[in-house]
């Protein structure tokens, strides 16, 4: 079940589940990377500017979830909630104060790391519509990508509901 208190968050920290999904997503954008130049290296072929941009605004989606996941890892976890207990009152009211601000830091984190993906994945995908076979099916597959998280985006950042979208 989801954490509801700061205790409650405060144990995740010794559960070894939670400890590999931190550093899984802290190594996700390394790896996603990696995947994304083998992608540019085709695309450039079939237009290298849009292949240019696709891969600067994946670098950006990447270079912003390993700064978001970092700051979880160490600021987060490793330094508020892992001296949080051991802390005194004074400390402990600022550490409160740190963790309710970096729900937004991680927000602001979020929302330019989802710009950079549905941008990146958009241009690599148009970088691929000229493609034949199998660079073709992978352009096509950045596209949906990229309105799968357009998506996402609109319904996080702009109120848009969805009727096939769960009703609160």
């Amino acid at each position: 079940p989801s954490p509801e208190t700061l205790e409650d968050r405060i144990a995740l920290l010794s559960n070894e589940a939670f400890q590999m999904r931190m550093w899984a997503y802290y190594l996700h954008p390394f790896v996603t990377f990696i995947a994304a130049l083998g992608a540019y290296v085709i695309a450039k072929r079939h237009d290298p500017g849009f292949a240019l941009l696709g891969i600067v605004f994946i670098g950006l989606w990447a270079f912003s979830e390993a700064l978001q996941q970092a700051l979880s890892i160490v600021a987060l976890n490793w330094t508020w909630r892992g001296t949080y207990l051991a802390a005194d009152a004074a400390t402990q009211a600022l550490y409160r104060s740190h963790m309710s601000m970096f729900d937004a830091l991680w927000d602001g984190l979020f929302f330019l790391l989802l710009s950079g993906f549905v941008l990146g994945s958009l241009f690599m995908g148009v970088a691929l519509l000229r493609a034949r076979g199998f660079d073709l099916l992978i352009g096509a597959l950045f596209l949906v990508v990229s309105a799968l998280a357009m998506l996402n985006f609109m319904a996080g950042y702009t109120g848009t509901k969805y009727p096939w979208a769960k009703l609160d």
